[in-house]
C-alpha cells in the first residue's frame, strides 16, 4: 500500500508541473482520487492546504501528522527563523540524517524532494510555525 501511495505521489509531481505551477492532474487509486489543481503560492494557507495537508493530514495520511512534526521541530528549533530554515532545508533536499521525526521513517517513506521555490517554502514554513 505504501508503495502505491509513493508511486502516486511521485507521478503527481512528475506529471503535474508546468513552470512551478500545478496543472490539473487526477490519478485514481483503488481507494480515492488524488487531485491537485493550480494554486497561487502567494497565500501560504491555501498552499499548505493544497500541497502539505494533502499528505500530512486527513483520514488516510501518507505522511506523518504536521502537528507532530511541528512540535518536534519546535523542540529542536524554537526560534522562528531557525524553524523556517530547517523546514526549508528538509523539504528542498530530504535525507534521513535531516529527519527530526525518526519514528515516522518506520511507518512512512522518506519525503520526496519538494520542487517548490525557496520563497514559497519559507512562506509555508512560517505559516506552519504561526498557525498549525
Amino acid at each position: 500500500m505504501r508503495t502505491l501511495w509513493t508511486f502516486t505521489f511521485l507521478m503527481i509531481f512528475l506529471l503535474g508541473f508546468n513552470n512551478n505551477k500545478f496543472s490539473y492532474v487526477s490519478i485514481t487509486s483503488q481507494e480515492k482520487p488524488i487531485v491537485l489543481t493550480s494554486i497561487s503560492p502567494t497565500d501560504p494557507a491555501v498552499f499548505y492546504k493544497k500541497q502539505c495537508a494533502f499528505c500530512h493530514a486527513g483520514e488516510e495520511m501518507i505522511a506523518p501528522d504536521m502537528k507532530k512534526i511541528k512540535n518536534l521541530y519546535l523542540k529542536k528549533y524554537p526560534q522562528k527563523q531557525d524553524f523556517i530554515q530547517a523546514i526549508v532545508n528538509f523539504a528542498s533536499s530530504p535525507s534521513k540524517d535531516k529527519v527530526v521525526y525518526k519514528e515516522a521513517l518506520k511507518k512512512f517513506t522518506l519525503m520526496p524532494k519538494m520542487p517548490f521555490k525557496k520563497e514559497d517554502l519559507k512562506s509555508v514554513a512560517a505559516y506552519i510555525y504561526d498557525k498549525i
